[in-house]
């Protein structure tokens, strides 16, 4: 198995960004105001996300318990 800096130095260079670059190329206004709103947006779904699954769990710890 490759190691993973192996594969990222073989990745083509268009595969070398990051997110920060796809939401400022998905920002069409001049002054890319709208990319600290994305990237709020999508820290509370993950923050979201991962608040659910914790509840899951516990939910889940409960119903084994009991």
């Amino acid at each position: 198995m490759a190691k993973i800096k192996e594969i990222i130095e073989m990745a083509p260079a268009s595969f070398k960004i990051s997110l920060l670059d796809v939401l400022m190329a998905m920002d069409m206004s001049k002054t890319k105001k709208y990319v600290p709103l994305m990237l709020r947006v999508i820290q509370n779904v993950e923050d979201e996300k991962s608040s659910f699954r914790v509840d899951e769990d516990f939910n889940a710890e409960v119903r084994d318990y009991y």
